[in-house]
């Protein structure tokens, strides 16, 4: 298959990277997230400021960006972690509320320390796994690389 010049399928140039990229987001039921933590877990605080699409509030790509470039322990990497639940998502919230639990249940009561030693091993920003950084070019075509 042979694919016309520029950047299919968008024509000539691609979207701006703020509203097409950035701007991806999904609608999301806090109540349904909030049955299946655990009790001592609670959504993040910057989930409550999202705005509202309707009914529901709206997490876009940008906004879980946004909240991760600060994550510097297991507690805000925990916050990062169920976010990217959310936003993965979506509604109707499917299977993610139990998938997410079971990651605090298989982690018996470790998952801020696991996440903290990730965060100490392996430093993440925005600025590494942003389009253009080496290490998402090296994921290749599958992740926009």
């Amino acid at each position: 298959m042979t694919r016309a010049a520029g950047y299919p399928p968008y024509g000539e140039t691609p979207p701006p990277r703020d509203t097409y990229i950035l701007g991806h987001g999904f609608r999301f039921n806090p109540a349904a997230w909030r049955r299946r933590l655990p009790d001592s877990i609670d959504l993040p605080p910057w989930l409550d400021g999202l705005p509202r699409a309707g009914r529901w509030p709206r997490i876009t790509r940008g906004d879980l960006l946004r909240a991760g470039a600060d994550a510097d322990t297991g507690r805000t990497a925990i916050d990062i972690l169920i976010g990217a639940y959310v936003w993965g998502s979506g509604l109707p919230s499917g299977r993610g509320p139990a998938r997410l639990r079971k990651v605090f249940d298989l982690n018996n009561g470790r998952t801020e320390w696991h996440l903290g030693e990730a965060l100490r091993v392996l430093p993440i920003s925005t600025a590494n796994i942003s389009p253009g950084h080496r290490r998402w070019r090296a994921s290749g075509r599958r992740y926009g690389g």
